[in-house]
């Protein structure tokens, strides 16, 4: 039982890399919790910390269902935003990887609509960012 970490900067193929490479996990995303059953994502800075808390829940509900494998498809771009999955994860007994996506943020394709200037700034506080050294973790 593992649980995938991916981190990066909107439109850097986070999910992307997910479909690819683990096409049998479930996703916990903010994102998906933005979308309606429609399909349609709607975005609102507002009710930003009930999104990844509503994402964080049920990511806490597949762990406890003990879902074999599951997928955190957030930004992540700072080490206290990843623990907390990394902590309950443990408790459960999953192993986990942070997968951090490396991308140029003039080479990102956004389809949320995240203006240049946001990319730009979650790219900065994400080159600033060191992970603790004992975690689990790669870059691609």
């Amino acid at each position: 039982m593992i649980v995938y970490i991916l981190r990066g900067i909107p439109g850097s193929g986070k999910s992307t890399y997910i479909k690819n490479n683990f096409p049998n996990a479930i996703i916990c995303s903010a994102d998906l919790v933005r979308t309606d059953d429609n399909g349609v994502y709607h975005y609102s800075s507002k009710n930003i910390k009930d999104v990844h808390w509503e994402c964080f829940t049920q990511f806490y509900n597949h762990l406890k269902n003990g879902v074999a494998e599951i997928a955190i498809d957030n930004t992540n771009i700072k080490a206290w935003e990843i623990s907390p999955y990394i902590a309950l994860a443990k408790l459960f007994g999953y192993d986990y990887e942070v997968i951090t996506v490396e991308r140029n943020p003039n080479d990102c394709k956004n389809v949320h609509g995240v203006s240049q200037d946001i990319v730009n700034r979650f790219y900065n506080r994400f080159c600033k960012e060191e992970l603790p050294y004992d975690w689990k973790k790669r870059v691609v």
